[in-house]
Parts: C-alpha cells; sequence; structure tokens
C-alpha cells in the first residue's frame, strides 16, 4: 500500500474530500491543512503579525497585482469554430 501527503488549504474541505476518494481507491492518506490555526488567538496573532501589515504596505498578492490584459485571439482561432488551438500551440 502506498502512502500519500496531501497538502491543501483549509478551504471548504478540499483536501479532506480529496484525501477520501484517494483512501478508497487503497492508499494510506494523511492530509496536512497549510493554514490552519488550532485557537483562536493564534489566528488572531497570524493576522496582526502578517496579514495586516503586508495589507497595510500593499504587498498582499491579491491586491497588488495589476489587473491581468484581456487575451487576444490568434490568427485563425474561432475560424473554424474551435475553442481552443492545441495543435498551433496557441492560445485562444
Amino acid at each position: 500500500m502506498s502512502r500519500l501527503l496531501v497538502v491543501a488549504p483549509g478551504f471548504h474541505g478540499y483536501g479532506d474530500s480529496i484525501g477520501d476518494a484517494l483512501s478508497r481507491r487503497g492508499y494510506d492518506v494523511a492530509v496536512h491543512r497549510y493554514d490552519a490555526v488550532d485557537s483562536r488567538a493564534r489566528k488572531a496573532w497570524n493576522k496582526l503579525a502578517f496579514e495586516l501589515p503586508a495589507k497595510i504596505r500593499g504587498t498582499v498578492p491579491w491586491s497588488s497585482r495589476p489587473p491581468m490584459p484581456p487575451t487576444v485571439p490568434s490568427p485563425g482561432c474561432g475560424s473554424s469554430g474551435r475553442t481552443s488551438c492545441w495543435s498551433s500551440g496557441a492560445i485562444c
């Protein structure tokens, strides 16, 4: 039997769902939630020590990135009614 470590955020229990599916297939699964905190005090500490200063400095990834430019279809894409151009390697 193979052993697997599933490293996932605690968000909506996705790691647990993946772990359950893999264990039904015969794997010995351990799920590690990398963002789990064990108490409210620890969660408050993380907010004050890391998240709030990053937000004030503007270094939080979701607030400091410029918006993504719109994608422009490559020539030849869409003319055949396809939604992707895997054969040409173009992003449509």
